[in-house]
């Protein structure tokens, strides 16, 4: 009997720590380290209607972005209303116009919510957009998909027409964060949970679904005290029959976050999102290797290498706990005082080229982010538009 009470204060005691450790460790630097940049650059914002999870650049002439809207999958908000397709905007460089491209051929009554963009340019000169899909409606209804989609150049404008889909198992149900294509049927990708989402409607809302959310968080934790390992780095390889999905990084991680592939240096880059590092995968002889782990400054989110300005991109924001505060509504976005903006990596050492913070007052919890021309541009999920930095 004193063995168990010993071991549960010993418990309580632990998670306490853990909490501590927790919170210490995701949050965005100190008081004395998070200095607002005032930054002498030009910005605007490019009025787009709505919020933008995920930026990417093609070709140095345009931006493609994909709609997000972070209610959608608040599953104990809104799992009986009915949820809309979202969008694929293109921004042209030159002129800043920006235009919603309607995809040809898209399959009927697939639900379309992409969530993570990535492109490739193949031997054959032809260019292709992979977007990670988690394609359920309104009762959760669906399957977690990466739709590859034939990208052409028009006048001024992007065409998109739809070419075939990868259907990806059911335990990476509205897990998978982030995509990118090393080449053609062959695309790393991170998750950001250790289990699939349940389906049932019913389950999610009793109270095994209450004892899921508070096991899941008490996971995030405890997890870097007792070394639970949750969330990974996969490579998916059409080739490999029966086999297509191994796992390349075993290493802890509460949350991955963005992932991009240097197609110049065969590297894939990931970021651990609360532990403020990007880990560095070589591909050699057909096999993926962790190389470097190298710190950030801030809570990296999507990441992007861009071969034509040969720069590694991050956009970054607050804590995790405090979004979740957020999408929980026991927080309102203007009450959040944490740091978001932007950090450009140099990939010959990794050493930082520019950065630019801003407390979330103007435009709030930047999450994605790319330059072209001299130009930075930068999304949100919770500040519609897109907002531009010109040096």
């Amino acid at each position: 009997m004193k063995f168990h009470i010993f071991a549960l204060y010993l418990s309580i005691i632990i998670v306490l720590i853990a909490f501590m450790t927790y919170n210490i460790n995701e949050y965005n630097g100190n008081s004395s380290e998070l200095q607002e940049i005032k930054s002498q650059k030009k910005n605007y914002t490019i009025d787009i209607p709505t919020t933008i999870n995920n930026l990417i650049s093609v070709n140095n002439k345009f931006i493609i972005g994909c709609e997000y809207k972070p209610e959608n999958f608040l599953n104990d908000y809104y799992l009986n209303n009915k949820i809309e397709d979202e969008k694929i905007y293109s921004i042209n460089i030159d002129t800043n116009e920006y235009t919603e491209i309607k995809i040809e051929n898209y399959p009927k009554n697939v639900p379309f919510h992409p969530y993570s963009l990535s492109i490739i340019y193949t031997k054959e000169k032809k260019y292709y957009l992979y977007v990670l899909n988690h394609a359920v409606n309104y009762n959760f209804e669906g399957q977690e998909r990466i739709d590859k989609l034939s990208l052409r150049f028009e006048s001024k404008k992007i065409s998109l027409s739809y070419e075939e889909t990868i259907i990806l198992p059911e335990e990476f149900f509205l897990r998978i964060e982030s995509i990118s294509v090393i080449e053609e049927d062959l695309i790393a990708f991170t998750t950001n949970s250790p289990y699939e989402m349940p389906r049932d409607s019913d389950e999610l809302l009793n109270i095994n679904s209450k004892l899921y959310y508070i096991w899941n968080n008490l996971l995030k934790i405890i997890s870097p005290m007792i070394k639970i390992k949750k969330c990974f780095v996969y490579l998916y390889n059409k080739q490999n029959k029966g086999n297509e999905i191994t796992t390349i990084d075993n290493s802890q991680s509460s949350i991955y976050s963005g992932i991009t592939y240097d197609v110049n240096r065969k590297l894939i880059y990931a970021i651990k999102h609360t532990e403020k590092v990007m880990n560095v995968f070589e591909i050699k002889n057909n096999e993926i290797k962790l190389i470097n782990t190298i710190p950030i400054l801030y809570v990296g989110n999507n990441i992007l290498y861009d071969s034509n300005e040969d720069k590694i991109y991050i956009g970054i924001n607050g804590r995790k706990s405090d979004e979740d505060s957020i999408l929980k509504k026991n927080k309102k976005l203007e009450e959040i005082e944490t740091f978001s903006g932007y950090e450009i990596l140099d990939p010959n050492n990794f050493n930082i080229n520019d950065i630019m913070v801003m407390k979330n007052d103007k435009f709030k919890w930047i999450n994605s982010a790319v330059g072209i021309k001299g130009k930075l541009y930068m999304s949100s999920i919770y500040t519609k538009g897109i907002l531009v930095c010109e040096k």
